[in-house]
C-alpha cells in the first residue's frame, strides 16, 4: 500500500496474535540513510531503495532460515517485479506467502 494506508498497524496487529518478525522499510530506510546525514533526495532516490529492500529481503532470508514462524515484509512494493521478489523469497523458503493490498480512503 501507498503511505499512510496502515501497513505498519496491520502488521502490529497480526503479530499481536503469533510470534515474528516485522521488517519495516520505512525503519530500514532510516536506519541506513538518516536523514540528517543524506537528504531526502538521497534517502528516497533509486539507489537509497534499492538498498533498503535489498536489505529487509536478506534479513527476512536468514529469520526464514533460522524458521521464524512468521516473516512481515512491511514495505510499498509497488512494483510487480518487487512483490514477484518478495513471493519468491518466501516460497523458495518453502514458507506460506500472504499479499495483502492496503488502501486508505482519501476522505480519512
Amino acid at each position: 500500500g501507498l503511505p499512510a494506508t496502515g501497513k505498519s498497524s496491520v502488521a502490529a496487529r497480526l503479530l499481536g496474535h503469533r510470534p515474528g518478525l516485522h521488517l519495516s522499510t520505512d525503519e530500514t530506510r532510516e536506519r541506513l540513510f538518516p536523514l540528517a546525514a543524506v537528504g531526502q533526495a538521497v534517502k528516497y532516490g533509486r539507489d537509497a531503495s534499492k538498498a533498503t529492500y535489498e536489505d529487509v529481503e536478506e534479513r527476512a532470508r536468514g529469520a526464514l532460515r533460522a524458521w521464524t514462524p512468521v516473516v512481515i515484509l512491511d514495505g510499498t512494493y509497488l512494483r510487480a517485479e518487487d512483490r514477484a521478489r518478495a513471493v519468491d523469497l518466501g516460497l523458495g523458503a518453502g514458507a506460506e506467502v500472504l499479499l495483502l493490498a492496503l488502501v486508505a480512503d482519501e476522505a480519512c
